[in-house]
């Protein structure tokens, strides 16, 4: 992974920042031969992402600023050669059987921050458009004030999951996974060095890319099932002294009428494979001295 930037500063007030990012991975990278128990052992693609765009971010007024801004990414694999006994399992990509497959990206990308006496205002949006599955748009909008002490949010945010290269491969209908979050958060300083926080959140994910095998025909999927989701609350109790700090958490989530994917069911309406209803965090940064510091922490 690579990436070079450049903070260019135009005026005092507006800032434009090109980049450029490349990335080479081997996922599932296996070059083991094919036997009578294991059939599949055999994976050698490479997988290249390059990213190219231009943000520009301009402070209008002490009480308003803009960021703007549009990328354009290109996704290639390709099937790389070959061992003896592997050329059967090393899958070739789509249905015409390719041995490299590109797909390019391009987005384009806003917010807008307004500071007012009553509330401060974060709106931003982000459009994108997918040459294999055309175009998605997520909003997002942030409501937060403060009072001495008291600090209030509100978030009602979208966001998106774009199928990876394999995601197309084994089914090239597959679409993007959508996600509607709704968040309330409350925080209170008890004093300089003791605060408390509460959130509330609720989340929707439409069309989840889930993966799927059949036992039968040993046939591996990804498909979009209908919505899953979760909703809860989150409360965190900090404190900071010179010696260090200790944060304490507690979290209750459950998917009680938001989950609709039954491979992610855990017997209990409420509960998700893997995802814990109730969670208790300890987490502890002790100063040993000015350089040396140690942090354990818990999850029970």
């Amino acid at each position: 992974y690579g990436e070079l930037r450049y903070d260019w500063k135009l005026f005092d007030t507006i800032t434009i920042t090109p980049r450029l990012q490349a990335k080479r991975q081997y996922p599932w990278n296996s070059l083991g031969s094919p036997s009578e128990t294991d059939e599949i052992v055999f994976y050698n693609k490479v997988a290249d992402r390059y990213r190219g765009g231009v943000t520009i971010a301009w402070d209008a007024l002490p009480t308003l600023s803009f960021l703007v801004g549009d990328e354009l990414m290109l996704d290639d694999a390709e099937r790389l050669a070959t061992t003896p006994g592997g050329e059967e399992v090393n899958t070739f990509f789509g249905p015409d059987k390719q041995a490299s497959v590109s797909y390019w990206t391009e987005a384009a990308f806003g917010q807008v921050l307004v500071t007012t006496p009553l509330v401060n205002i974060t709106a931003g949006a982000r459009y994108e458009y997918q040459n294999q599955f055309g175009p998605s748009f997520v909003p997002r909008v942030a409501l937060t004030r403060s009072f001495d002490r008291l600090s209030v949010k509100l978030l009602v945010s979208g966001a998106f999951k774009a199928p990876g290269i394999e995601n197309i491969n084994i089914n090239p209908k597959i679409r993007p996974e959508r996600t509607r979050v709704y968040e309330a958060e409350v925080g209170y300083e008890l004093s300089d060095d003791v605060s408390l926080s509460a959130n509330a959140f609720d989340i929707t994910i439409d069309g989840p890319i889930v993966y799927t095998y059949d036992d039968a025909t040993q046939l591996e999927g990804y498909e979009n099932f209908a919505s899953t989701g979760t909703r809860g609350v989150e409360v965190q109790g900090r404190m900071r002294e010179a010696w260090g700090s200790i944060t304490l958490g507690y979290s209750y989530a459950s998917a009680d009428g938001k989950n609709f994917v039954d491979l992610y069911r855990a017997g209990s309406p409420d509960q998700m494979r893997g995802m814990p209803g109730q969670k208790l965090t300890a987490l502890g940064i002790f100063k040993l001295s000015d350089h040396v510091s140690i942090a354990p922490s818990l999850v029970p």
